[in-house]
């Protein structure tokens, strides 16, 4: 593992003997969750700590900070249905879900319903079989707040995202992908139920979701990165406003009015000015950036 400046001058390295494929790496001030095929590996201050090793296949993961930061839980969805949750570096609760998980988004931190004082953490999740639904976390255990059944055709849930003021000034919304190429978007009320408020074929499978003020600082906009490449960015119910690129997309985000695209050699920032967009690149062979209209 690298860190490296955008200019390409490594700062930081660490070179722990894992034995098994990095999917993702979790970073929270000094503390470090690498997380492997089957295994989860705690770093604080680059000392390994403990190493929590599933039953199966670790197939989403979601960091997840309890008591306002005070408490950090990692959760896992694994391929044999069951939702694991790793707290204080250890495995601490477990729950059956019936499908393998594909997807974890956490969504808010909240009193909870069980009693005044408690804190809970709300947290979406999708499965192979194209269910999801909400469950609320504390230290002592997890509670199934919803389930959506599987609807016909959609395929797996294939990326999940929680934002706010989508479709109003206050409004909360939960975004789910499917393996389908449906994007919808649910809007929660003041009893906490979702109500699906708009819903858009995008054409391809999406891979993940971003939200943010891409466009200007007052719009709220969903950007999706397709299987195929593209990158597609909609306001509550619009067709696409940005589509760009093309193959060997790994992630995308957005990053105040601006869409960082990873792919397989440079970092590239969409940015949106008035009606001209412009294309910042920086690659890993050179120290300078330059921009070009798209």
């Amino acid at each position: 593992m690298r860190g490296l400046t955008k200019k390409g001058k490594e700062f930081y390295r660490i070179e722990p003997a894992l034995g098994e494929k990095i999917q993702q790496v979790i970073v929270c001030n000094t503390n470090m969750w690498i997380i492997g095929e089957h295994s989860v590996f705690c770093y604080d201050n680059d000392r390994a700590l403990a190493t929590v090793t599933c039953p199966a296949d670790i197939t989403c993961c979601e960091y997840v900070p309890m008591a306002g930061g005070a408490e950090h839980c990692i959760v896992l969805g694994c391929a044999d249905g069951i939702l694991r949750v790793v707290l204080r570096n250890a495995l601490h609760f477990e729950a059956p879900l019936r499908s393998p998980l594909t997807a974890l988004r956490f969504q808010r931190e909240g009193p909870s319903a069980r009693g005044s004082g408690l804190v809970q953490c709300e947290l979406a999740f999708g499965c192979r079989n194209g269910a999801w639904g909400r469950l609320a976390i504390t230290a002592q255990g997890m509670t199934l707040l919803s389930r959506q059944a599987p609807q016909q055709s959609t395929g797996a849930v294939t990326a999940l995202h929680s934002m706010l003021g989508l479709t109003g000034a206050s409004t909360r919304e939960l975004v789910v992908a499917y393996e389908s190429s449906l994007l919808q978007v649910f809007r929660a009320t003041e009893s906490n139920e979702l109500l699906l408020c708009c819903s858009n074929k995008v054409g391809d499978a999406v891979v993940n979701l971003d939200a943010g003020h891409a466009l200007d600082a007052g719009t709220m906009c969903i950007v999706a990165h397709t299987q195929s490449g593209r990158v597609l960015a909609y306001t509550a119910g619009s067709v696409p406003i940005l589509t760009a690129l093309a193959g060997g997309i790994q992630q995308v985000l957005i990053w105040g009015c601006c869409v960082l695209v990873v792919a397989g050699s440079c970092s590239k920032w969409l940015g949106i000015d008035g009606c001209e967009a412009y294309n910042l690149v920086y690659t890993h062979h050179a120290h300078h950036a330059h921009t070009t209209p798209l």
